[in-house]
């Protein structure tokens, strides 16, 4: 019938949409599952580590900052 031919999907096709939709579900799962990690269970090599001594200029301002000055806050360097 003159209608079949294009009900008839491509191998290709079917593969790759149902290779999506179980790399889909894979990962669903593995989000779900938070990967099977607890983060308060991982050690982390700085915690609890005193940082090296550094003064760092001040951009915009004169002068220097020094990391003791910072002692116990919660510092972001970029560099």
């Amino acid at each position: 019938m003159p209608g079949d031919s294009d009900r008839r999907r491509s191998p290709w096709i079917v593969a790759t949409v149902s290779a999506v939709i179980v790399a889909s579900l894979a990962l669903g799962v593995a989000l779900a599952t938070r990967f099977g990690v607890d983060p308060n269970d991982v050690a982390s090599a700085v915690i609890d580590r005193k940082v090296a001594a550094l003064d760092l200029r001040r951009l915009g301002a004169d002068g220097s900052i020094s990391l003791h000055e910072l002692e116990g806050e919660i510092l972001v360097v970029n560099f």
